[in-house]
């Protein structure tokens, strides 16, 4: 009987819910709509950059760009749920690679480590030979910086392949949280190579500067950056594993520091002559110090778990 009203009330609710959808279009008519907002748009970015329209035609384009951008985004919504439901998916369920990648949160994300141990390897070698060749702290430090990333993000993905097998007992259990904790000794490092970086930014002006407009790219891969790391913060707080939150608390104090570097170089690229030495120092030095507390958080959890198994 209950069953039954739940089921009954369920209906009236999706009978009393208003659904919104979009009219019909064509491809073609499709492909000519995402063509018109990306020449809005590009005629928005011409007109901030160049003011070479006039007052009225100036504002019939941002009006364009911004009705374009929001129906394209609601199209462009619908064909790739379209395309993923209907074509992705069902390839990606036929590989086991593929469905392992999709499902597995943990083997994802020891996966993706590979890539950025790749990456920060590579910047810790040009900025190495850089500091070498140019005899610059500025570089030296950098180079120390993803040095250090790297080795953290090893000490991971080690783990995860000697242990990926074994049961979770509590061998095991200890192995995992010596590595945690040497992940957050290795915080502390970084926040002193970091630091030196800071003060080579802030009194010696050793800031990275884009040129042209690619800041503006820079500032969104940046602001993407630091929403996926949160994201992936918060949702492995919630997990029983020592080793993803290992990784995401890399991911995310690399996050901070990319935020630190995207400060100075917008100042560089649109101050007004300003000292600005005193923001950098701040956002530098807060930075510095939640890396900090990071590491120590991360030492005395394992310190704390590792004398209850005693």
């Amino acid at each position: 009987m209950e069953r039954a009203m739940e089921q009954r009330n369920g209906r009236k609710a999706e009978e009393g819910r208003i659904r919104i959808k979009l009219p019909y279009m064509k491809w073609p008519l499709r492909m000519l709509l995402y063509f018109l907002t990306l020449l809005s748009a590009g005629l928005s970015l011409a007109t901030v950059l160049f003011h070479s329209f006039h007052k009225i035609v100036e504002i019939a384009i941002f009006v364009a760009a911004g009705c374009g951008l929001a129906l394209s985004c609601c199209y462009l919504y619908q064909d790739l749920w379209y395309g993923v439901r209907e074509k992705i998916k069902p390839g990606i369920e036929t590989n086991s690679f593929t469905r392992r990648v999709i499902s597995d949160y943990r083997y994802r994300t020891v996966l993706f480590a590979h890539s950025s141990l790749a990456v920060n390897l590579l910047f810790a070698l040009s900025n190495g030979v850089f500091g070498i060749v140019y005899h610059s702290v500025w570089f030296g430090a950098l180079s120390g910086y993803y040095l250090v990333l790297s080795v953290m993000r090893f000490i991971a993905i080690r783990y995860e392949r000697k242990h990926r097998n074994t049961e979770h007992n509590q061998v095991v259990k200890r192995k995992e949280l010596y590595a945690f904790r040497n992940s957050g000794i290795l915080f502390i490092v970084l926040t002193l190579a970091l630091f030196i970086s800071v003060i080579q930014m802030v009194f010696y002006g050793q800031v990275k500067n884009y040129p042209g407009t690619l800041i503006f790219a820079v500032a969104a891969y940046t602001f993407y950056k630091i929403g996926i790391a949160v994201f992936h913060l918060f949702k492995v707080g919630r997990m029983n594993s020592l080793l993803l939150r290992m990784i995401r608390n890399i991911g995310y104090a690399d996050a901070l520091v990319s935020l630190v570097s995207l400060q100075t170089a917008m100042f560089v690229s649109f101050g007004d002559g300003t000292d600005t030495r005193t923001m950098n120092l701040l956002t530098g030095g807060v930075v510095c110090l939640m890396i900090l507390l990071m590491g120590i958080y991360m030492i005395r959890l394992a310190g704390k778990q590792l004398a209850q198994m005693e």
